[in-house]
């Protein structure tokens, strides 16, 4: 005889990560809060984690702000995240061609969680060959990242092609329109 048990499914942790969320107001931190809300409707526990300004807004409850090494944009390294992350953990990372996505999806490895790339369109072509980058050295870090990625969440179809001329062996790809909130008429 077997008996049937309501079981709870367990969902991982999903948290979105992105360095300036405090001192860059914008369509991304906008998006971002919004994911957050689905996020935390899907498991319960969710927080965004960016770095502790020195100038911007006051941390609201969703935000936790983490360590990092660095002195602003181009050079922050989440150092923080290493103490957040568990084995179970998604951490999306939002943006690109930024040393701190970089480090967090090393950190989130190390830690063996899974992350997942939304661009947020920065690998739309004149973005790409905007960046100075002589010896490819960024190029072959964000391809790094791209390959390493459990997946890479665009906004539409199209975006799939713009990412793998960066990294042409990422083949796993959510495609969502951008997070916002569902409009009344």
């Amino acid at each position: 005889m077997s008996s049937t048990r309501n079981q709870e499914v367990s969902h991982p942790r999903i948290f979105h990560y992105y360095a300036r969320h405090l001192v860059h107001p914008s369509g991304v931190t906008d998006a971002i809060e919004h994911w957050l809300s689905a996020s935390q409707a899907l498991t319960g526990e969710s927080v965004i984690f960016a770095a502790r300004p020195k100038y911007g807004r006051e941390a609201p409850p969703e935000v936790r702000t983490i360590r990092h090494l660095g002195w602003g944009r181009k050079t922050w390294i989440p150092i923080g995240l290493m103490r957040e992350v568990r084995s179970s953990d998604i951490v999306v990372l939002h943006e690109g061609w930024v040393l701190s996505n970089l480090a967090a999806a090393l950190f989130v490895r190390l830690r063996k969680g899974r992350f997942v790339v939304m661009p947020h369109g920065v690998y739309e072509r004149g973005i790409v060959e905007g960046q100075r980058d002589p010896i490819g050295i960024r190029r072959r870090a964000e391809a790094w990242m791209l390959r390493s990625a459990a997946a890479v969440h665009v906004f539409y179809r199209g975006e799939e092609a713009v990412v793998q001329a960066v990294a042409p062996e990422v083949k796993d790809f959510i495609v969502v329109p951008n997070g916002a909130p569902v409009s009344n008429p």
